[in-house]
């Protein structure tokens, strides 16, 4: 029903009289529309999302435009959407990681790469039904499904009381079987015990007598000894206990974590294949990317993966001639970028690399209008106004400048630029 009048779709004047919108319906049919399942508890999930008093001191507008370019020009509603946005985006990074391949562009945006953004995971929350931290509710949510979260807790509670009980039970068994070994092992040695006793009562001349009295105060002390060394047992007993740990089971042993490059004194990882190391694994890809996100991943290091930023590429590190021409194609515009920016800007290459993220995409934005104008459209403002700059393909860019250098700054034709090995 609640489908139906979302829908605005006319139930006839007797259905009308008797059906009326419920409190949360439009939520209702949000939550069906994601195939949620009306049958479980999972049908109040929550969405990933923060406890926004702990987030909002960290991120701040400054940090919101690192992380998300152009943020400060999105509309108001928009940017209200964006910590859940965010939050989802983080819930899912290893999903994302397992699914995307290597050269998905979502893997060379801020959100992936920056180490802030992969620390502020521990702070996504979730939950079913309300999350106890945030305090968020779930609505839309018809009562069957409150009833099988409350059996669905109580079948979950009995079922830690039946593990708990079997947990109990086998260290009792266990205790018990370990104290008796030990009693074993002292009585055994109680006969041993007298006859030393008694042979160090005899002499060359012959034997001393040895009274009852001698002998009970030998039992007497024998007894003193596996007293105090039953209450030991017992002491260490329950500090094993106490630790969850049972004492006839060896120590785990950790395995070796397994590591896919070696990281060097600089911080960033590099990969040995094909005979020598290389600052990214083998089969990399280039992303097909845009030319301002190029930018960034030209300047900007993986800080997730310690991955050194694109301009340190080699043309070794790519297996075939494609990807190699790609490259070649990419790293031609960006620095002829990065000589029009240090021109207009009077900058060197180091200023540009210690810029700050947000500065490093004011200085694009700032001068990238101006340059597609020039070796783009080649002055024609028409022309220009009827493009789109993210639309921009890395590929035609290419083209135009590279014409655009051969005409007017005397550039000579090569038929193949030559990457360094």
């Amino acid at each position: 029903i609640s489908i139906w009048l979302r829908a605005g779709w006319s139930l006839g004047t007797v259905a009308q009289r008797y059906i009326f919108a419920s409190t949360g319906g439009d939520q209702f049919v949000g939550r069906c529309a994601v195939g949620l399942s009306i049958l479980t508890e999972h049908f109040a999930i929550l969405p990933p999302h923060f406890h926004m008093p702990s987030v909002t001191e960290v991120m701040t507008p400054e940090r919101w435009e690192e992380l998300v370019p152009n943020y400060k020009t999105m509309p108001p509603g928009f940017r209200s959407a964006m910590p859940y946005l965010l939050a989802s985006f983080l819930k899912h990074r290893e999903f994302l990681d397992q699914m995307l391949p290597s050269n998905h562009p979502v893997r060379y945006c801020k959100a992936w790469t920056s180490k802030f953004a992969v620390d502020l995971s521990e702070k996504v929350l979730g939950g079913v039904m309300e999350n106890e931290v945030s305090h968020m509710q779930a609505t839309g949510i018809p009562p069957n499904v409150v009833i099988d979260r409350r059996i669905g807790q109580l079948m979950e509670n009995t079922s830690k009381l039946e593990a708990k009980i079997d947990t109990i039970t086998g260290k009792v068994d266990s205790s018990s079987q370990f104290l008796i070994e030990q009693f074993r092992v002292c009585f055994d040695q109680l006969p041993q015990a007298v006859s030393e006793s008694v042979l160090r009562n005899c002499q060359v001349e012959g034997a001393v007598p040895i009274t009852p009295d001698q002998i009970n105060e030998l039992i007497a002390t024998n007894f003193a000894q596996i007293s105090e060394l039953i209450e030991g047992l017992r002491n260490e007993m329950k500090t094993l206990s106490g630790n969850g740990l049972n004492p006839e089971e060896p120590p785990m042993q950790l395995e070796p974590s397994d590591t896919t490059g070696s990281v060097f004194d600089d911080g960033f990882a590099s990969f040995m294949w094909g005979g020598r190391l290389h600052m990214v694994k083998e089969g990399f890809q280039l992303p097909s990317l845009s030319v301002m996100n190029w930018w960034t991943a030209y300047w900007e290091p993986n800080q997730v993966d310690n991955i050194r930023p694109l301009r340190f590429l080699k043309g070794c590190d790519l297996q075939n001639s494609t990807q190699k021409s790609y490259w070649c194609k990419s790293k031609y515009l960006l620095v002829d970028l990065t000589n029009i920016f240090k021109e207009k800007e009077n900058l060197t290459e180091a200023n540009i690399r210690d810029m700050t993220s947000i500065n490093r995409d004011a200085l694009f934005k700032k001068h990238f209008e101006g340059y597609i104008l020039t070796k783009y459209c080649f002055g024609n403002e028409v022309k220009f106004k009827s493009f789109r700059l993210d639309a921009i393909v890395l590929n035609t860019l290419y083209d135009n400048v590279k014409k655009y250098n051969v005409k007017f700054n005397g550039e000579k034709v090569t038929k193949r630029r030559k990457l360094e090995n």
